[in-house]
């Protein structure tokens, strides 16, 4: 390795880190300006209800209407795509298929006896 290419390595690494670090930190000031808002409206006796972020605000959304229908990620989407590629998680999680031989039952004796 030449040292032109050892120090352009060394200057992508620096900025790696530094890319990392500025991503933690405002994920750290994210979930503190959060925790700030969830504490206030604990004490003004808000319950029942959970903080969010809408359009770039804090919203107080009530449980009930946070959880009545869920957000669906295609699978094999670029969103999910980015998700896994950010965090380092396998594609697929869950059992294999595993092939039994013939004539065998996936479930155990005593669970086949039932």
């Amino acid at each position: 390795m030449s040292n032109q290419d050892f120090f352009a390595a060394s200057v992508n690494a620096r900025r790696a880190v530094l890319q990392r670090e500025a991503r933690a930190a405002r994920v750290a000031r994210l979930a503190l300006r959060a925790g700030r808002r969830k504490a206030h409206a604990a004490m003004a006796g808000r319950t029942a209800m959970v903080v969010g972020r809408w359009h770039g605000r804090f919203v107080h959304l009530p449980i009930a209407l946070a959880t009545e229908s869920r957000n669906q990620v295609d699978p094999d989407g670029d969103w999910w795509m980015s998700v896994l590629e950010a965090t380092g998680q396998p594609p697929r999680f869950g059992r294999r298929e595993v092939q039994l031989p013939e004539g065998r039952s996936p479930l155990t004796p005593s669970m086949a006896a039932g």
